[in-house]
Formats: structure tokens, sequence, C-alpha cells
């Protein structure tokens, strides 16, 4: 169906084992392993309770301008309530579970904050996933830093829960997958002038 095309499906931390699927109607759904086996440079804390990875959520694959892109299946919409839509900045502290989406971003001015700990950012030319501590008994368990080069970030759509953050950026061209573990649910987003929507996921 996609040809011969390679290209970098995840480029956060925890990304292993990619399988698809065509449903029913002709879509073609994307899964993975959320986890990276044998790594020494980050852990996880619930290794302690016996249990470490999970499973990325379900993604759809689409082509956009020769691109293959990817974005949260579609039926997830059902499970989405909307909590709050505002423009230019957003602060919540009590969703452990959500979607946040930043929608048209002027001149890559942006900065999500999850739980203190884990940004969401641009400079030099780069989006950035990073941490703020790179401590093993932080939130990121030991993670630092990933970034795809970039020359324009135009919206963001952020799935989130107790241990798990997934980003979309500019409608899934690139794609960032992080396990954390955050002690709080803060979230902060600046965009100026940008359309910021956060939705709970029940």
């Amino acid at each position: 169906m996609y040809g011969e095309q390679q290209q970098v499906w995840d480029y956060g931390f925890d990304y292993y084992a990619p399988q698809s699927f065509e449903t029913e109607d002709g879509r073609r759904i994307h899964i993975s392993w959320m986890g990276m086996p044998d790594c020494e440079e980050y852990t996880n804390p619930t290794i302690q309770t016996g249990w470490q990875h999970c499973f990325t959520f379900p993604r759809e694959l689409f082509e956009k301008n020769g691109k293959i892109c990817q974005r949260p299946i579609r039926e997830l919409d059902e499970k989405k309530h909307l909590v709050s839509a505002v423009k230019g900045m957003l602060s919540s502290d009590g969703y452990p579970v959500y979607e946040l989406e930043i929608l048209n971003i002027a001149e890559n001015h942006f900065k999500v904050i999850l739980s203190n700990e884990l940004i969401l950012d641009y400079a030099d030319g780069k989006f950035r996933m990073h941490f703020i501590s790179q401590d093993k008994t932080s939130v990121s368990a030991g993670r630092s830093m990933r970034y795809v080069e970039v020359d324009e970030v135009k919206d963001l759509k952020i799935l989130a829960d107790r241990s798990s953050v997934e980003v979309f950026v500019n409608d899934g061209e690139y794609v960032f997958s992080t396990r954390y573990y955050p002690e709080n649910h803060k979230l902060l987003a600046e965009a100026v002038e940008a359309q910021i929507r956060l939705s709970e996921i029940m």
C-alpha cells in the first residue's frame, strides 16, 4: 500500500516492535510496544511492583503530501469529553488521562509542561521533548531529551495517561512516545494566539 518508503515512525524514548493491520473499512492501524528491552540508560519504577511496559494508543496511518503520517484512531473521539477550549494559555491539574490539542501555532511560539517535569518546546530549529531531571528516581526515570529538526511546528496533539505520553506533531508527521511517572497531573500550555483544547478521556 505504501511502497518502499522508509521513515522514522517514532522519535521518542519508548517505541518497539510495531505491528499493523487493516480494518474492515480499509484503514491501516498501527500499534507498538511502549518500552525498550535491555535499556540501561533509563528504567521504569513499576518493575518493583511486577510490571513495566504497555502498548501505544492505536494509530491510523494516512498519506499527506507524499508522507505517511499517524493520528490516534477516530474511535478515541467517542471517549473524549471537552473540558476547556481557550486561546493562548491553559493551566490544569485535575485530569490524569487526557488529550491536549494546540492548533494554529504562530512562529513556533509554544511551550507545554506536563507534571512540572516533561517539557515540549521549540529551539534552534528543533521540536524537543525533554525532562527537567534525568535522575532514575524522578518522573523521567532516567530519560533525557529527544528531538527532530523541523522548520515549523504548526500544531500538536498530546495523549497522556498515568504513565505514558504520545505527541503528534504537525498532524502526525512526527510522533514522540515516552513513559513517565508523574506525582501530579499538572498541565501548562502556552502558545500565543493559538487555539488550545483539553479533553478528558473517559
